[in-house]
């Protein structure tokens, strides 16, 4: 495995641009010519609270079982589970209950 990283950013609100498919496969080609390792990251920052994890949860579904983004050698893995980054866990924002609602379906 290689010892630097790319990830692969994407804010949940912009989910469906093409855009961000495009990045990804841009990435992905990328991880194969240079041998560095990616993974995808969302950015939680103006995401809907009452459509947040549904939107999260159908995205990572496509890009796992369409996509199949976590069988690239490249995908950065830990402990033989696919690495997800997550980012604007902010209590002012999100309660616990669906903070923890999201942890417990990527952890399963």
């Amino acid at each position: 495995m290689a010892s630097t990283a790319c990830l692969c950013s994407g804010f949940l609100v912009n989910l469906g641009d093409r855009s961000f498919d495009q990045i990804l496969n841009h990435v992905r080609a990328s991880s194969v010519k240079t041998g560095r390792v990616y993974a995808v990251c969302y950015d939680l920052t103006d995401a809907p609270k009452d459509r947040l994890y549904d939107l999260l949860v159908k995205d990572w579904k496509r890009l796992v079982d369409e996509q199949k983004v976590t069988q690239d050698k490249s995908y950065l893995h830990e402990g033989g589970k696919p690495v997800l980054f997550v980012w604007g866990f902010f209590s002012d924002r999100f309660d616990p209950a669906l903070a923890h609602r999201i942890i417990d379906f990527f952890q399963a």
